[in-house]
């Protein structure tokens, strides 16, 4: 046994419906139904699951590092936020939650800024 898998609950629902339809007791179309999506995406599923077994039904994308993660030399910890206090988070100087002051005024270059 190689351990455990983590799965969402929408990857143990399809595993599920897929063993039956390996079982021999539902058809694949029967196991789509229940599941959602089209027949084509339920036949690449099954597909996967007879090659990779209960680990082809997880997302393939899981435990890589995301596309959007910044260079561990950019990322701030939380302990040197933390101890910059609420100053840090307090809103720029003019705004007051989140609006414009009231003093400011907005100039257009049109009576009409959008159409």
């Amino acid at each position: 046994m190689e351990g455990t898998i983590r799965m969402s609950r929408k990857e143990r629902n399809r595993l599920y419906e897929l063993r039956q339809v390996l079982e021999g007791k539902e058809t694949i179309k029967d196991a789509q139904m229940k599941l959602g999506g089209s027949y084509r995406q339920a036949r690449r599923r099954f597909r996967r699951f007879v090659e990779k077994g209960d680990k082809g039904l997880c997302h393939l994308s899981r435990g890589r590092p995301s596309n959007r993660t910044k260079a561990p030399e950019l990322r701030e910890d939380g302990a040197s936020w933390k101890s910059r206090g609420a100053s840090a988070l307090a809103f720029p100087r003019g705004l007051e939650n989140g609006r414009v002051a009231e003093k400011a005024t907005l100039h257009f270059a049109s009576p009409f800024p959008r159409r």
